[in-house]
């Protein structure tokens, strides 16, 4: 689910999504699955966003998954968006109190 038009996103970001698609080569399947072995020892603090109806993250995969393999994970779950979306002042509040922790 991408929506693309004015009010969904800025000048700048349709500028960074047209560069991405012009200049970045992605490998087929990227990204990989993490193996959660890969993390035991891992215990930063971590935030993990996904949206609702993001057609290559889908939150219902991604946050359970985050919550499964992360020892210190806090989850957000973006109601109604997909991949792309200006994030509204709520959600930049709560990454923004979430690294002042």
């Amino acid at each position: 689910y991408l929506a693309i038009h004015e009010d969904a996103l800025d000048e700048d970001t349709l500028d960074i999504i047209q560069d991405s698609f012009d200049h970045v080569r992605t490998k087929v399947g990227m990204p990989t699955n993490v193996d959660p072995k890969k993390l035991v020892n891992y215990t930063s603090p971590t935030l993990v966003i996904a949206g609702e109806k993001d057609c290559m993250f889908p939150a219902k995969k991604v946050l359970p998954k985050a919550k499964e393999m992360i020892s210190d994970c806090e989850t957000i779950m973006l109601k109604d968006t997909g991949h792309l979306h200006i994030l509204p002042h709520t959600e930049k509040k709560h990454i923004l109190d979430y690294l002042k922790k």
